[in-house]
């Protein structure tokens, strides 16, 4: 019983440590777009009036998985107008698009794991 839970113990601590991987998410509105970076502004926590948005730049990889989000009546997993999102690729990212990068710090950079894409407007499918 002592080496099961010993096992069990060593097990739970391994598992925490491959999600020990900080993942953190920015949100805002992209500024620039090239084949290797992706800059946003984001706002960052409000302290008042004079709060501005902070520019975010994140390092975009061959790995990165791009994303574009729309509303859709159906929704996803049976919940009306839910956003649904369909694998894309880098170019269909634009200035002005509102996006969630999840990102992994390494080092001094911030490598984009994810980026999720969702153009506003009348025009959003365009």
């Amino acid at each position: 019983m002592r080496l099961f839970s010993a096992a069990l113990l060593v097990g739970w601590f391994a598992m925490a440590a491959v999600n020990a991987v900080a993942v953190e998410k920015h949100s805002g509105v992209v500024t620039e777009v090239s084949e290797t970076q992706i800059a946003i502004d984001e706002m960052g926590p409000w302290l008042g009036p004079s709060t501005k948005p902070v520019r975010q730049t994140f390092d975009v990889t061959a790995s990165t998985k791009i994303a574009r989000v729309e509303r859709s009546v159906k929704g996803d997993e049976g919940w009306p107008w839910a956003y649904v999102s369909e694998p894309a690729d880098l170019s269909v990212v634009h200035v002005g698009d509102f996006v969630t990068v999840s990102v992994e710090p390494r080092g001094r950079h911030n490598v984009a794991v994810e980026v999720q894409a969702l153009r506003a407007g009348p025009n959003a499918l365009d």
